[in-house]
């Protein structure tokens, strides 16, 4: 965490820290519902959901110490699922325990684009839907997803 940071979270007040809190659960549960959503989407679309785990470690080419992870991932079968949107940007990582601070939100798609294009290189099959798509269109999310299955 930089000094800045720091400075910045010693100046808080306890009510806004609360705040925060507050907005960190509420994109922990959108998340999950999201999740949810698009696990009962694989099931009635007949995806198989043995291989798939959630926040699954990725080094890519360099093997760096720092992994990017995957929001949910098939190791067997190399498919990668990535949501994009507020709610699913706000976690921190478990290494560093710095926040990405919604960097899907900002627009600041760098990284990801990064990671998904090695995943792709190393012979991932990789989805990215944004939040919206699998809040109104789940459906046709797992469909995507389906059609890898039955290959």
């Amino acid at each position: 965490m930089t000094r800045f940071r720091r400075a910045v979270r010693a100046t808080l007040s306890e009510a806004q820290k609360a705040q925060r809190r507050a907005k960190r659960a509420e994109n922990k549960a959108v998340e999950q519902a999201r999740i949810a959503a698009l696990l009962k989407a694989f099931l009635r679309a007949g995806v198989p959901l043995a291989g798939f785990v959630r926040q699954h470690p990725f080094y890519g080419l360099h093997k760096t110490s720092h992994p990017w992870y995957f929001d949910l991932a098939d190791v067997g079968k190399k498919v990668a699922v990535e949501i994009d949107g507020g709610g699913y940007s706000g976690r921190p990582c478990p290494l560093c325990k710095q926040r990405p601070g919604g960097r899907h939100s900002r627009g600041d798609r760098e990284s990801e684009r990064r990671k998904l294009n090695e995943a792709q290189a190393l012979g991932w099959k990789t989805f990215s839907f944004s939040g919206t798509a699998v809040d109104r269109r789940v459906a046709e999310c797992a469909e995507l997803i389906r059609v890898v299955y039955q290959q």
